[in-house]
């Protein structure tokens, strides 16, 4: 059995003519070392944008600070992208979170006397004797005659039948439904800063005249209803509403140094 011979360098520098009978291993390798090398330095850059999900929070909310201390154009770098992230996610638990908890603090600027304000945006408060339309419920607005016609009307038969061929005693607004209920805009507020999204509309009513089923038309992502009456829905009928116009955003914020106001802008 022969015994295994140590590298020697200097056998192979001397005797370098040796090395072809290897000439299409060597090759590729140093292929491959190239490839793996381009991939690496092309990787690089991307990897760098990529928002590190297990910052800490102080050291996002200090990010925080300072991107939102600075012009517009520099919030747009790279640099302040993992902290708006990261805020965008904690405002998703903003209604669940306690005061305390509801801004994210940067230790090291409280301690000198600087800090982070955030304020939710509220809407405006519905006109006196009016209510704000809850979450989700959709609802029609008719007067105290037709409302009756509606519930005295055996809806049922409707279904499957052209919405042109209902009677004439149902009225022509029975498919204007409303189902833009946001509540008092709280959750509106969230959800729209998460979307990235305008604020809806807050809707008040009055004038409640009960419940019905109704005859409900579908519509397309356009808003085109569908010719038939494609099901039955029990809606409240009210006789009078009010729109809200939306605050201008979701988040306000302001930020102190050494106490005293140094900016204040909405959230990007």
């Amino acid at each position: 059995m022969k015994s295994l011979k140590p590298f020697n360098p200097n056998y192979w520098f001397k005797n370098w003519h040796l090395l072809r009978q290897y000439n299409s291993l060597i090759k590729a390798i140093f292929g491959i070392c190239f490839v793996a090398c381009c991939f690496l330095m092309a990787s690089l850059p991307v990897m760098a944008q990529v928002p590190s999900p297990s910052l800490e929070k102080n050291q996002w909310a200090c990010e925080l600070m300072l991107c939102l201390a600075s012009e517009k154009p520099v919030m747009q770098e790279t640099f302040c992208s993992p902290s708006l992230l990261a805020l965008t996610e904690h405002i998703k638990q903003w209604n669940e979170l306690d005061k305390a908890e509801q801004v994210p603090v940067c230790q090291e600027a409280k301690n000198g006397g600087s800090y982070l304000e955030i304020f939710q945006s509220q809407y405006a408060q519905c006109p006196a004797g009016m209510i704000v339309l809850d979450v989700g419920i959709s609802l029609l607005i008719t007067n105290p005659e037709q409302a009756q016609i509606w519930k005295n009307t055996d809806v049922r038969y409707f279904v499957g039948r052209y919405a042109e061929d209902l009677p004439t005693s149902f009225g022509k607004d029975w498919d204007q439904i409303i189902n833009d209920g946001i509540g008092d805009g709280k959750t509106e507020t969230v959800k729209a800063y998460a979307e990235k999204r305008r604020l809806k509309h807050l809707t008040c009513v009055a004038g409640y005249l009960g419940k019905t089923l109704m005859p409900v038309r579908k519509s397309d992502e356009k808003g085109h209803l569908s010719a038939t009456v494609e099901k039955l829905e029990v809606l409240p009928l009210y006789q009078y509403i009010v729109r809200i116009a939306p605050p201008e955003a979701s988040f306000m914020y302001r930020i102190s140094v050494q106490n005293q106001v140094f900016k204040s802008d909405f959230l990007p």
